[in-house]
């Protein structure tokens, strides 16, 4: 709020008779946003920008539009990673698809849940995974329809979350599964077993492995974040690990069986790490917690089999609330993040 006010100020022009204190303030807010920088306690620099037009709107500009067909909460939202289609989960037992390209029209109502409709996440283009609390539903986007339903989970389904473009992993209490969404099998290819309740997942490329790898971070209700590796058994070897082309007839992601290694447990905070998200090539890890801390993690290639994990920056006493969702640019030069009831 600060620098919203801020930005109005600076794009006033005042002349009332107190108009040399206003100029004062903003000479020196003027210095500050042209250096762009903010010091944290922590040392970490974090880039700060004036909103756009002297007024409360940011530098994204004004609202473009309100979607307003669901008739209760959204819970959960999901775009594509070509940026076409927005879908967006709720306690109506809906989820809906839309078209940002074409004035965010609705495309597709898919109706098929018994329960409110926690989570929902795109694989790929043409397929979206949803869950409820006690199933998990793989949709076609082309044909509008039901593919395949996931019951029978031990505990409350948390989290769906697409791994690669065809893989869907699923957390439900203190376990993570990952299907494979072609074929006709609907057995889980391998699973992630943790102490507690999983909150939240989120996939990249494993940095130095090979394309048939994933690194999978898991946040976890005991203040820690779990990184695996996920691929085909046979992968793992040190050529792979230097980012070297499988044999042909190696195993791809698309395999039908898959192995999960743990590659660190990472203590995120003193409360349950409820947000985790990776940079799309891996090397940064950041990570939400209850204890309204924002923490980063570069991950990198190391010498032996596994990636090197090691702690970038933390926001310490900047926050006010727990951070409840979290999300880092494809390039990495950006972290956005949600606090309870702030954006």
């Amino acid at each position: 709020l600060p620098f919203q006010v801020l930005g109005r100020l600076l794009g006033s022009e005042s002349k009332d008779s107190n108009s040399s204190v206003i100029s004062t303030i903003c000479s020196g807010a003027s210095a500050a946003l042209k250096a762009g920088l903010f010091s944290l306690r922590s040392g970490w620099r974090t880039s700060l920008r004036p909103v756009s037009g002297g007024s409360l709107q940011g530098v994204g500009g004004p609202l473009q539009r309100t979607l307003q067909l669901h008739k209760d909460w959204v819970r959960s939202l999901a775009v594509s990673k070509d940026g076409n289609l927005l879908v967006s989960a709720s306690n109506d037992l809906s989820v809906k698809v839309w078209d940002l390209k074409r004035d965010c029209r609705l495309i597709l109502d898919l109706l098929g849940h018994e329960n409110q409709v926690y989570t929902v996440d795109v694989c790929g283009q043409d397929l979206v995974v949803s869950g409820d609390k006690e199933e998990a539903i793989l949709w076609s986007i082309a044909e509008g329809s039901l593919l395949r339903r996931w019951p029978g989970f031990e505990g409350q389904l948390s989290v769906v979350h697409a791994l690669g473009l065809a893989h869907a992993a699923i957390a439900a209490a203190s376990e993570v599964k990952v299907f494979a969404t072609s074929g006709s099998s609907s057995e889980a290819v391998c699973k992630c077993d943790h102490e507690v309740r999983v909150a939240a997942l989120a996939s990249s490329n494993l940095p130095g492995g090979s394309p048939a790898e994933f690194l999978l971070a898991c946040g976890c209700e005991d203040q820690q974040a779990l990184l695996w590796r996920i691929g085909p058994p046979s992968s793992g070897g040190a050529a792979a690990k230097r980012g070297a082309r499988p044999k042909a007839g190696a195993p791809t992601p698309t395999s039908s069986v898959l192995q999960a290694k743990i590659i660190a447990k990472l203590n995120v905070g003193n409360q349950d790490c409820r947000a985790v998200h990776l940079s799309p090539s891996g090397n940064l890890l950041a990570c939400g917690n209850d204890d309204t801390v924002l923490r980063l993690w570069q991950v990198s290639a190391g010498k032996g089999s596994d990636p090197l994990v090691q702690e970038y920056c933390s926001t310490k006493e900047v926050h006010s609330d727990w951070i409840h969702s979290v999300s880092v640019a494809k390039d990495g030069s950006f972290v956005a993040f949600c606090l309870r009831g702030v954006t």
